[in-house]
């Protein structure tokens, strides 16, 4: 047993109070605190421990008498409820009796205490045909208390109804719905949901607008008190949904395609895996049809509940009837369906409800919709009778619409949904329906995170019928984008599924310059945010005049990056408008939000890119390349994007080539002007790759028809950069040694300066000391005599030390006329910190690299191309010749290839030969890195073009050595 949980209490205790206090008299005044303190003991241990308290059987068995004692209050047996539900997940012993043997008044504690514990269990499987009956029978006390579980048997038992369970209950539902009271009760009733203290008069039930109803009763009707049919009828509607699409499937032979092959196919694969997993349950399901009275019912009922929401409230009206229990009594007005024009910006963008309340109509025409969609599903006759009365729904709630609020994105999507089921049946065109809602109603909304998911979820529940009978995914993919960039770290999983749908001919390039631009679309949204709030407190619309002259400055920005439409393939980087642009960036820090976006770009580009490499032709590439070359300085300037990005494409366009390898002689001319441009050091990564590429897909056996003229030109660029590169090698190698001597020699003079000005300290610190000496033993005139004495030397040291300091001054003048705004001070930091250290080994790592795939892209060439093989070989001597200057492993490697070149056919057999499948290249250069070497695997002799400086073994190689 537990002890001490929960502060002070112990448990043993407290269950002996409840048998010899509780148990014995319910009534006691201490029983319900009693009880009150054992039911948050164990709601508060399941829920740290995941588990319920471990209690004796017999003590529950004994608790449980409390439901079962005609004696207990009402309120001990509700707490002894709630506290049993949370003692075991177990079915209890009280639930296997016969219900018809608990009291009318017990029983539905019971019932509660069913659905509470033994949802999932065969106990209630068993208890079916009772709650059937109960459901059916007359006593309101046992209706009540059962019909709670027809969601829960249509959810989760839907096998175990018959069709002798069905009918009986689709029978009582037709009563509620059709056959409710239009008069309110006389008094307050003491059963149902929803109840109002005090008793009244018997009214009429009226209509939204105050009008007396004279059709049927729904859940849009004001009454002052709700009789129980009208409880009942409430909740039978709100139950229709789940028991429709649980108990009756689609037909898929009905359901009509544009693709009726793809259709069949699916359909095969699925109904093979149904007669395998599901055959019993499929014979089942095939016999239930739904009756035509239910049906007719629930149509009626439905279009009933669209008639009634386009009624306009009156003021004062309570239109959360639900809640209330009241019609026009609430003293707190509301104003319902305010329009969308009289919302704030802000407001309006977030999602903020200005009415006051919850839009109870909003939620009925939401699931009347799904479910008159649902019908139409089964029964493709139904679509012509409801399509006219769905169509001025929709027309009712556009975004141009009066009655239009912050709350109609459930509406549109669902209204949306049932054109893209149905508009194919009666030849409709719903693309108008689309454009008003991608370019009017999301620009305006996407801010609400209910707008957001549920548009995105739109587009994936339909995204093969968007793709073959819609241009939503070609037109309107810059709106979806904002709901991206708004919620970076919430929809990045929901739209990497959806990106691909959005890659296609026509539209590659818009979406690789959006993904690149994602950062700047997220802030260029905030900014327009803090506008509209600015000039919403000054009493000025985000859609007045005033706000666009105030946004002049940013206007043609703002047009590029928020605009609702594709269609806008120019980069924006490249423009006149470039100054601009970094203005903008400059302006506006770097926000947390962004900082998402920039997170999740470079995943979305692998998905682009791996979409484009699947299904893009070379004809992509040759469009793309320019543009992924030109965008490669032109990022979001946040510095941890763009060595991200700038690795990532690079990494992207080494798979493209060895995708297309036939683009190196295509696009000769681009590779030749971009290698010679990549001079910055943020393009060393590019010169890196693009000589890989170079020297790996220069070849006859990737390009049979590569002509002499090629091979010169990318030898001539290769050759050039190699120059380059041991100039500035041995340049910086020489700086670096001027400026470690320079160091030492300012460390040597800072020291000499730091002894010095000890040595002076220590000397005026013993002065004093000498002179109190001298006047203790010396009489005035030796005093006088010793100061003079004192201040001689003192003057012969300074001068001493002031010609010391300008010797050493003339000493090192040069190397310091040579220094700008040197500081001794920043070299004492520098040496502390390893900052200076990481750059210096990712830079020998670097050049490192470059010169290793310099001189393997140079030799493949001069074993393909003979006529180029001298001015290799030159080349390479001139590496040898500066190797203090190089890496070890930079002269192995050129001392290899010379030995090679000597024997063009044998560099031929080596070099001039079909390419492997599994090689790699690493092109990124980072901390990570540093140690690691290019190793080039294009060779069938590999090990010659690896680092063999460690190699211990005695053994030769081959028997045969080459000389």
């Amino acid at each position: 047993m537990q002890t001490n949980f929960s502060g002070a209490v112990n448990i043993e205790e407290l269950l002996n109070k409840i048998e010899n206090v509780v148990l014995k008299n319910p009534k006691n005044k201490d029983s319900l605190d009693i009880l009150k303190l054992f039911y948050k003991i164990c709601l508060n241990y399941s829920g740290k421990n995941q588990k319920s308290l471990s209690i004796n059987s017999i003590f529950i068995e004994k608790f449980t008498t409390l439901l079962l004692d005609p004696n207990t209050p009402y309120k001990i047996k509700l707490l002894t409820l709630s506290t049993i539900s949370k003692l075991s997940k177990n079915e209890h012993q009280i639930l296997y009796k016969n219900f018809k043997t608990f009291d009318p008044k017990t029983l539905p504690l019971i019932l509660s205490l069913l659905l509470s514990t033994a949802t999932y269990s065969q106990i209630y499987i068993s208890s079916i045909p009772f709650l059937v009956q109960s459901i059916s029978s007359q006593d309101p006390i046992t209706r009540s208390a059962s019909i709670p579980s027809l969601a829960i048997s249509a959810r989760y038992h839907s096998n175990s109804l018959t069709n002798l369970h069905i009918k009986p209950i689709e029978t009582q539902l037709i009563q509620f719905l059709s056959h409710a009271s239009l008069i309110s009760d006389q008094k307050q009733s003491s059963i149902g949901f929803f109840s109002k203290i005090g008793n009244t008069s018997a009214t009429p039930v009226t209509e939204l607008d105050g009008s007396v109803s004279i059709e049927f009763f729904t859940v849009l009707n004001n009454s002052t008190n709700y009789t129980e049919d009208q409880t009942f009828n409430i909740y039978s509607f709100s139950i229709l949904y789940t028991w429709l699409i649980n108990l009756y499937k689609i037909n898929k032979q009905q359901s009509s395609s544009i693709d009726q092959q793809d259709e069949q196919l699916e359909h095969q694969m699925e109904q093979q895996i149904d007669i395998i997993e599901k055959q019993d349950q499929q014979q089942q399901q095939q016999q239930r049809t739904l009756s035509q009275s239910f049906h007719n019912t629930i149509v009626s009922y439905c279009l009933r509940l669209i008639d009634q929401s386009k009624l306009k409230p009156i003021d004062g009206g309570n239109n959360s009837n639900l809640n209330s229990g009241g019609g026009g009594n609430n003293n707190s007005s509301m104003i319902y369906n305010k329009p969308i024009q009289q919302l704030s910006a802000t407001a309006m963008a977030l999602g903020i409800d200005e009415s006051g309340g919850d839009d109870l109509s909003v939620m009925a025409l939401l699931e009347s919709i799904k479910i008159l969609d649902y019908l139409c599903l089964l029964d493709s006759n139904l679509i012509a009778k409801i399509f006219p009365t769905v169509q001025k729904a929709y027309q009712l709630h556009l975004p141009s619409s009066k009655n239009t609020n912050a709350t109609s994105g459930h509406i549109l999507l669902a209204l949306l949904q049932f054109f893209v089921n149905h508009s194919h049946t009666l030849v409709y065109d719903p693309e108008p329906l689309f454009k008003v809602y991608f370019q009017t109603y999301l620009p305006r909304t996407y801010m609400n995170s209910f707008v957001s998911f549920e548009t995105i979820n739109f587009c994936l529940k339909n995204k093969k019928t968007l793709l073959k009978n819609s241009n939503v995914f070609n037109l309107y993919f810059p709106p979806i984008f904002k709901c991206l960039a708004w919620f970076p770290y919430s929809l990045g999983g929901e739209f990497s599924e959806l990106l691909p749908s959005f890659i296609s001919p026509n539209s590659f390039i818009e979406v690789f310059h959006l993904l690149l631009d994602l950062p700047l679309l997220t802030l260029s949204m905030e900014s327009v945010l803090v506008e509209q709030r600015k000039y919403a407190s000054m009493g000025i619309e985000h859609n007045d005049v005033g706000v666009d002259t105030a946004w002049s400055e940013y206007r043609v920005l703002y047009n590029y990056l928020l605009r609702n439409e594709s269609g806008v393939n120019i980069n924006f980087w490249s423009t006149t408008t470039l100054p601009l642009l970094q203005q903008f960036c400059k302006k506006n820090p770097v926000t947390p939000r962004s900082i998402g976006s920039c997170d999740l770009v470079p995943f979305l580009l692998d998905i682009y890119f791996e979409v484009l490499l699947e299904y893009g032709s070379s004809n992509t590439f040759v469009t793309l390349l320019p543009v992924i070359f030109e965008r490669m300085e032109q990022i979001f300037p946040y510095e941890p994007y763009q060595k991200r990005i700038r690795e990532n494409l690079m990494s992207h366009v080494l798979s493209i080539f060895k995708k297309h390898s036939n683009l190196i002689l295509s696009e000769k001319q681009l590779i030749l002007s971009v290698i010679s441009e990549a001079r910055m050091t943020y393009k060393d990564i590019i010169t890196l790759s693009l000589s890989f590429i170079i020297g790996e897909y220069c070849s006859p056996y990737v390009c049979p028809t590569i002509t002499s003229d090629v091979y010169s030109d990318y030898h001539e660029a290769l050759e050039l950069i190699t120059y380059e590169k041991i100039n500035t090698i041995k340049m910086d190698s020489l700086s670096n040694s001027s400026q470690s001597s320079l160091q030492q020699s300012s460390l040597i003079i800072m020291q000499q300066q730091q002894q010095q000005q000890q040595q002076q300290q220590q000397q005026q610190q013993s002065l004093p000391t000498t002179a109190t000496t001298n006047q203790i033993n010396e009489n005035d005139g030796d005093i006088e005599k010793l100061d003079r004495k004192n201040n001689e030397n003192e003057n012969e040291q300074n001068q001493n030390f002031i010609n010391n300091y300008n010797l050493n001054y003339n000493l090192n003048i040069n190397i310091l006329n040579n220094i700008d705004n040197f500081n001794l001070n920043s070299i004492i930091e520098n040496n502390n910190t390893n900052n200076g250290d990481d750059i210096e080994k990712l830079q020998l790592q670097y050049n490192i690299n470059i010169m290793l795939n310099l001189i393997s892209s140079l030799t493949k060439i001069a074993s393909r191309w003979p006529d180029a093989t001298s001015r290799v070989v030159l080349c390479l001597m001139k590496i040898i010749g500066y190797q203090q200057y190089f890496d070890p492993q930079v002269i192995q490697r050129a001392n290899e290839s010379i030995s090679l070149l000597k024997y063009p056919s044998f560099a031929a057999a080596l070099y001039n030969c079909q390419q492997p499948q599994n090689d790699s290249f690493h092109s990124t250069i980072s901390s990570t890195t540093i140690g690691q070497t290019i190793q080039d695997c294009n060779s069938s002799l590999s090990f010659l073009l690896n680092d063999t400086l460690n190699y211990k073994s005695k053994n030769t190689i081959h028997p045969f050595i080459l000389k």
